[in-house]
């Protein structure tokens, strides 16, 4: 029998029943949802560089349905939402209402909503501390990562949430009645299994908080600076305020001072006024009684005495003499009363 060529002997080995056919990575996103494996975030950033399908609410739907008939479902899906950061756009878009979706059909989301979330949050934990019931935790996680990804907690809210979910183990008392030291991030870190997915993790965490502490510490040493300027300016305003009172103290005795001068002067001017009515009232009387008494007699006899004939020119004489003389004698009264 002759040996088979070396171009056999390949097509043999390829339609060999026993090798198997590497499956194409998935290239869309319904393809990695129903993909027996495949990493989550090389896939987002890997479909990233492309151009993507937008998928249908129909394939919304099929995709959700895929994953709740998977016995790792929720576990695909936590692993793409964990992977968010690595898409934008309809993408991103898409696996968060693949998460809703999901949530629906396994009745733990009615309607999403930042209202709802919380609530529902509160009865998966429920479900997870009760002994009757079965335990969602892994529903957990996902309704909490939907909230993240959609703002409808804060991150203190879902902090919280997952200190519930995963409470850290009480600190142990020593014989001697003292607490253990205050827990460092080293202490935690070194404290956790030495994984791959788990370090990285804890070691990003612990990066994070640095820089946020750090921030935070600058932050501090600025606002302690601003705090002391505050008080600084604050001791200046008390002094110019102090000042100012001291001021107004002076302005209000002043103003006392002048009130008083102001009603002396006011009294004074009414005193002056009534005695001056007084005089002119006696001036007005001794005058009207000198023109309608002695001046106007003498003159009424004067121009008796001119039309007589013949005219009394004596009496006429000794008439305006006496008129004369009564208006020196009021001239050197009135002059007498200045």
């Amino acid at each position: 029998m002759d040996e088979p060529t070396p171009h056999n002997a390949a097509q043999s080995a390829a339609m060999s029943p026993d090798k198997k056919i590497k499956a194409p990575p998935p290239a869309t996103l319904p393809e990695f949802v129903a993909a027996r494996a495949g990493n989550a975030r090389m896939f987002l950033r890997k479909l990233k560089k492309g151009a993507v399908l937008i998928p249908s609410p129909d394939d919304i739907q099929r995709m959700a349905q895929t994953l709740v008939d998977r016995s790792d479902g929720s576990l695909r899906l936590t692993s793409l939402l964990q992977a968010l950061d690595e898409s934008d756009g309809s993408v991103r878009e898409s696996i968060l209402a693949v998460a809703e979706e999901y949530l629906r059909q396994r009745q733990a989301l009615i309607t999403p909503s930042p209202a709802d979330c919380r609530l529902i949050a509160e009865r998966l934990l429920r479900s997870v501390d009760s002994k009757d019931r079965k335990p969602k935790p892994e529903l957990l996680g996902i309704v909490l990562l939907l909230a993240y990804h959609r703002a409808w907690l804060t991150e203190e809210e879902l902090i919280e949430l997952f200190a519930r979910a995963f409470p850290a183990p009480k600190t142990k008392i020593a014989r001697s009645g003292e607490a253990r030291p205050e827990t460092s991030p080293a202490s935690i870190i070194l404290a956790a299994p030495f994984k791959k997915p788990v370090l990285p993790l804890l070691l990003a965490l612990h990066s994070v908080w640095r820089k946020r502490s750090a921030s935070f510490g600058e932050q501090i040493t600025q606002l302690q600076a601003t705090i002391a300027a505050l008080k600084s300016d604050k001791a200046d305003l008390s002094g110019e305020l102090q000042e100012a009172l001291h001021k107004l103290g002076d302005f209000e005795t002043d103003g006392r001072e002048k009130d008083k001068c102001i009603r002396e002067l006011e009294q004074e001017l009414n005193d002056v006024r009534t005695a001056f009515q007084h005089r002119l009232d006696e001036i007005k009387g001794r005058m009207r009684g000198f023109l309608e008494g002695e001046l106007s007699r003498w003159v009424q006899n004067a121009s008796e005495a001119a039309d007589m004939e013949p005219p009394r020119v004596r009496v006429i004489q000794e008439r305006l003499q006496s008129m004369i003389s009564g208006i020196n004698r009021e001239a050197k009264w009135l002059q007498s009363s200045d």
